[in-house]
C-alpha cells in the first residue's frame, strides 16, 4: 500500500498537484511505520521534502531530509546520501550538523579503519594476503586478521563478496581521511 501511495504521489507531481502529492507521500510514510523498509522510507521522505520545499514548508522539508539522510548513511547508500546532502545544502543546512566528525567518517567508511581500507583496495586488485603483507611490510597473519575484519564489517563470505560490496558502497574509489 505504501508503494501505491508513493506512486500516486509521483503521479500527482506529474499532474502539478503539489498538495495531493504531499498527502500521498505522507500517507506512504504512515503506511511504512512498523515495517523494516528503511530505503523506501528514506525515498518517500526525500520526495515529500521536495514537495514541501515547493509549497514553502521549508522547516518540515529539512526535518524529512535530515531523517532520510541519516537513514541513507546508515544503509551505506552513498548516492542517495549525497543527493540528500545536496538538497539540504540548497536549503542552507549542513547534513553533518548532527553527526560528529568521527561518527560521520565511520559511517562513511562502513566502520573500516584506514588500514582496512588500504588492504581492501589492494585485495580488489587480486593480490594474495602474502603479497599484501610484503607490499605493506606486515606479517601475513596481520593481513589475515584485517581481511577477516573486513569480511565481517562488509558482511562478505569471501574476498570477492567483500570487494563487490565495497564497490557498491564506493569504498574502492574514495580516499580514506
Amino acid at each position: 500500500m505504501s508503494a501505491l501511495s508513493h506512486g500516486l504521489g509521483e503521479t500527482a507531481l506529474i499532474d502539478g498537484s503539489l498538495d495531493q502529492a504531499a498527502e500521498q507521500f505522507s500517507r506512504a510514510l504512515v503506511l511504512l511505520q512498523g515495517h523494516d523498509a528503511p530505503f523506501e522510507r528514506a525515498e518517500s521522505q526525500r520526495r515529500l521534502a521536495s514537495v514541501l520545499v515547493e509549497t514553502g514548508r521549508r522547516d518540515e522539508a529539512v526535518e524529512h531530509l535530515l531523517a532520510a539522510y541519516r537513514t541513507a548513511r546508515r544503509l551505506g547508500a552513498k548516492p542517495l546520501a549525497s543527493q540528500l546532502a545536496g538538497a539540504l545544502s540548497a536549503l542552507g543546512e549542513r547534513a553533518e550538523r548532527r553527526l560528529s566528525k568521527r561518527s560521520a567518517a565511520q559511517l562513511d567508511h562502513r566502520g573500516l579503519t584506514r588500514r582496512e581500507l588500504e588492504i581492501l583496495r589492494i585485495v580488489a586488485t587480486g593480490r594474495t594476503n602474502r603479497e599484501i603483507a610484503r607490499e605493506l611490510f606486515l606479517s601475513p597473519r596481520t593481513v589475515d586478521m584485517h581481511v577477516s575484519s573486513i569480511l565481517a564489517k562488509l558482511n562478505g563470505r569471501s574476498r570477492t563478496d567483500a570487494v563487490r560490496r565495497a564497490s557498491e558502497l564506493g569504498l574502492l574509489t574514495q580516499r580514506s581521511g
